[in-house]
């Protein structure tokens, strides 16, 4: 009788610390879990791209299909996503084990903005730039996007002019630090013997009086819809003046847009030679 009853409290005491150890275990897979909400902005293969309700100017997130593939997303879609709540930063970002994927919306009530999608659908490569009527006071760009999402034209410009590094010397080698317990060996160059800097401004007039807008938005000129053509009139004389002889560069750029480099160079005649238009992403 002793031994039945000793033999039920251990079987009791094991009962109870077997649950103890179940829920504190499910506990903690609950801690572990995240509901993550998302519109679909664009499916691949493998996976696709994501945007984050709370965060759709700059949440983007890229992950994989889980066991049980594509279900059916497309763009648009509300979708709930259960993970570990592991944010990996990289471009885009990018969930840590992510189990389940669940469309709670054919369509969200939050619009995928322009840029995600630019960021998303447009390319570089589909973008052509050409220039003309380039002289010492001024030039007109024209810009030819067959991007679905075209890029913004630019707002504002610079120009700046290779010049004589005042800190160049001619004897320095560079400096070596070497390496320590914290820090690893490095290399700090010379100075270059040339840089570019910007030009003085001869006057604070605004970009709108430096800016006439040349083409906006109009028709493609060989009768395809799908080309966007937008340009601008470039007059710097009020803002830099007119250029003297010398190595050029101008930059033109604007917020969420694209940026094109040209190089240039004036002669002592005032004559104009320039590269092509780069775009920098």
């Amino acid at each position: 009788m002793k031994n039945r009853v000793k033999n039920f409290i251990i079987i009791f005491i094991t009962l109870i610390v077997f649950a103890i150890i179940l829920l504190f275990v499910s506990f903690q897979i609950r801690q572990n879990v995240a509901i993550f909400r998302a519109v679909v902005v664009e499916v691949y293969d493998k996976g696709m791209l994501v945007m984050g309700l709370k965060d759709p100017y700059g949440g983007l997130i890229s992950l994989g299909f889980t066991d049980e593939g594509n279900i059916g997303f497309k763009q648009g879609q509300e979708i709930a996503i259960n993970c570990d709540g592991v944010l990996i930063q990289t471009g885009p970002a990018q969930l840590g084990e992510v189990r389940d994927i669940k469309i709670i919306k054919e369509k969200s009530k939050t619009e995928i903005p322009e840029n995600v999608l630019r960021y998303a659908f447009s390319t570089y490569e589909n973008v052509d730039i050409t220039i003309s009527n380039f002289t010492n006071k001024g030039m007109s760009v024209t810009i030819t996007d067959k991007n679905e999402h075209p890029y913004p034209i630019f707002e504002n410009y610079i120009i700046r002019k290779k010049v004589k590094n005042e800190k160049y010397d001619s004897t320095d080698v560079g400096t070596y630090i070497e390496s320590t317990e914290n820090s690893t060996s490095s290399y700090i160059p010379p100075e270059q013997e040339y840089i570019w800097k910007e030009l003085e401004k001869i006057s604070d007039i605004t970009k709108k009086d430096t800016f006439e807008e040349l083409i906006y938005n109009m028709p493609n000129m060989t009768g395809d819809e799908d080309y966007k053509i937008s340009g601008r009139k470039i007059n710097w004389e009020p803002l830099y003046g007119a250029l003297s002889q010398g190595e050029y560069n101008i930059i033109l750029n604007g917020y969420n847009s694209i940026i094109i480099n040209v190089d240039f160079t004036i002669d002592e005649n005032g004559n104009v030679t320039y590269s092509e238009p780069e775009i920098i992403p």
